[in-house]
Order: C-alpha cells, then sequence, then structure tokens
C-alpha cells in the first residue's frame, strides 16, 4: 500500500513540475531545514505558515519549532523561554481569533499568537468549560481548522469539534465516538462548508453538526472503483510561481489498487 502512495504522489509531483517548468526560472536557492541548520530534530510530521507568516515545523522527539526564514525558536518540552506540554507534536493549525492549536500525543494544547504564551481558550459558559476541560485530557494525533473557524481535533477512539463565538470564546463542544485502526488519519473540509471528510475501516464520511449532534453521512458510494478498502491521508503540494504560493490541500482516498484525490483550493500572496 505504501508503495502505490510513493508512486502517485512521485507522479503527481512529476506533474506539477513539468506543468510549472515553463513559468518559473530554471534556477532555483534551495536550503535544507535539518539539525546542521539548527533544526532540534530531523523528523517532521506537519509544516504550517500562521497568519504572521511564521513557518511552524512538528517535530517527533524535538518538539515544536517556529522558524522566521533565518532562525529557529524551539518551543519543545523543557525548552529555553517558552515550554510547551511535550517533544512529539503531531501538527498544528490557527484558529479565526490568533491561537495556534498543537497536536501533541499526549494532548492539545493552544498558543496565543499575539501574547506568545500557552492559553486556554476561554468559554461561553461553565458547562462548556467542563467539556473542554475533559476532552483536553485526551490524548490527540490530529488537529484541523475547517473553512468556517471551528476546530476539529482526532483523538485514539473520538472526534470532537470546537465552535467558537464572535468573541473568541469556546460556545460547543461536540464529540462522537470514532475508532480507527491507522496510525494516522487525513482530515479536511474538501467542500468548504464546515464539514470534514474523513476515511477509515472500509468507510469514507463526511462528519457535519446536525441537532447540536455530530452526524456522519456515508459518502463511500462517490468512490466504486476503490471497492471497499479505503485509507486516508493528506497531501499539500506548494507552487511558487511569480510571487505567489498556490496550495492545493487534497485528501487522499486510497484503495490497494486506486486512488482518489479530493481536492480544495486555496491562494494568497506572499
Amino acid at each position: 500500500m505504501i508503495r502505490y502512495i510513493f508512486s502517485i504522489i512521485a507522479a503527481f509531483f512529476i506533474t506539477l513540475s513539468s506543468w510549472a517548468q515553463g513559468g518559473l526560472p530554471s534556477r532555483y536557492n534551495v536550503s535544507y531545514l535539518n539539525m546542521a541548520a539548527g533544526m532540534p530534530n530531523n523528523f517532521a510530521d506537519d509544516i504550517f505558515q500562521d497568519s504572521y507568516g511564521f513557518v511552524w515545523i512538528s517535530t517527533h522527539g524535538g518538539g515544536l519549532v517556529r522558524y522566521d526564514g533565518f532562525n529557529f525558536m524551539n518551543f519543545g518540552l523543557g525548552a529555553v523561554g517558552i515550554s510547551l506540554r511535550s517533544n512529539s507534536c503531531r501538527n498544528v493549525c490557527e484558529d479565526p481569533f490568533k491561537r495556534l492549536w498543537i497536536a501533541f500525543e499526549e494532548g492539545p494544547q493552544v498558543l496565543d499568537l499575539k501574547t506568545m504564551q500557552p492559553v486556554v481558550p476561554p468559554c461561553e459558559n461553565s458547562q462548556v468549560e467542563a467539556q473542554l476541560n475533559k476532552v483536553f485530557k485526551n490524548l490527540c494525533t490530529r488537529i484541523y481548522c475547517d473553512a468556517k473557524g471551528n476546530i476539529w481535533m482526532l483523538s485514539f477512539n473520538q472526534l470532537t469539534r470546537f465552535g467558537f463565538n464572535e468573541k473568541g470564546e469556546v460556545s460547543s463542544v461536540l464529540s462522537t465516538s470514532y475508532p480507527y485502526n491507522a496510525p494516522d488519519l487525513g482530515i479536511c473540509d474538501v467542500y468548504r462548508r464546515g464539514t470534514v471528510v474523513l476515511c477509515n475501516n472500509g468507510v469514507v464520511s463526511e462528519f457535519s453538526v446536525k441537532n447540536n449532534q455530530l452526524v456522519a453521512k456515508n459518502i463511500s458510494s462517490l468512490f466504486p472503483p476503490l471497492e471497499g478498502r479505503y485509507g486516508g491521508g493528506r497531501l499539500f503540494i506548494i507552487m511558487v510561481r511569480y510571487g505567489w504560493v498556490r496550495i492545493a490541500d487534497c485528501l487522499i482516498v486510497q484503495s490497494r489498487n486506486s486512488i482518489a484525490l479530493l481536492p480544495t483550493i486555496r491562494s494568497s500572496t506572499k
């Protein structure tokens, strides 16, 4: 299965490279971000750029790292300055209120990007606060911000969605059981409507909120060639063209012999 993943990714990048080379300069300045350059660890699980332009690198063993284009700042456990809860960071995302949500294997944590201090997001009422505190004690494998600004969190047996009011307070914490047998799962707001698509155990599901509950819709029938055997992952393709950065955020739906891409596109200038 891994062989097919690498094959499709290689083919995809070759296609993109052929498309892009016609408009890009023939020479590139390439630099490597590794331990020799100042990284605390060479095992990077995820890369994310926040709204201020900083790049956050999630490492396994080296904690969370911020890169400003010149220097690294380490936020790992025991780091000088700001020390976060773990050195095993899976990924990060940013909510609409300048807060960085961090998926550590030991549990989630939130960093205020304006003050650069760890915070517990304020809640609309005591009931929501109790729900938030309970969920924050769970292990965390993936965290994601959808197109509407809601935060989704995957733990080993549960999917949770955090909603916010206009003040940035957590207004709802909705959870549903979601056991899975993969080391990691892709999660993506494919349709850009505040829902997420997940692939697991032979089922492709879209999760949404109905009657204040998380509800799963089976959309596996959209992929008949995959013969009921699905795995999920996320692929980020970054193409730089005359100062424009175009990021294609795709959910990979894969079986033994077939792969489908569910793309969402967003663009920004840098």
